[in-house]
């Protein structure tokens, strides 16, 4: 008896491994977020590594949101890895304001959405999907600062 339980649990674990590892993206970013500390104007480019884990060729849409996002220029917004690569690099250029108002954490995502495209063969027009997506996550730090004069 002790015995079926065992064998029912190594069952029941083997089954969640297998579904786990379905779920298992295409793509991997590293690093996954960065921390900036804010200063007036400035100026950074900042590379990222995407990591090609299935060695299939993969289009991805690269688009950014986020409350500063206006400050970053995304060099490409459509990137091309081939199968043949494990990993490529993708850069981008962020430019900070004179000012930000309000301090604390400012979060601004870059996220690298896969598309497949697919043609339907009876009329042979090209279908493209949105497969999975990954997010890069860049937090602008403003700290509050006061400064006390003393004459």
């Amino acid at each position: 008896m002790h015995n079926h339980k065992n064998i029912i649990k190594i069952a029941i674990i083997v089954v969640l491994l297998a579904i786990i590892s379905q779920n298992s993206f295409a793509l991997g970013i590293s690093p996954a977020k960065k921390f900036v500390d804010y200063e007036p104007n400035k100026k950074e480019t900042i590379s990222l590594s995407i990591a090609n884990n299935e060695n299939k060729d993969l289009i991805l849409l690269v688009t950014a949101r986020g409350e500063l996002s206006r400050y970053l220029t995304l060099k490409e917004s459509i990137m091309t890895i081939s199968s043949a690569e494990e990993s490529k690099r993708y850069n981008f250029d962020i430019n900070l304001p004179e000012k930000i108002d309000t301090p604390g954490s400012h979060e601004i995502e870059i996220a690298f959405t896969e598309f497949v495209p697919d043609t339907d063969k009876d009329s042979e027009e090209t279908i493209i999907t949105a497969s999975a997506s990954m997010v890069f996550k860049l937090v602008i730090v403003k700290m509050k600062t006061k400064i006390k004069i003393i004459t």
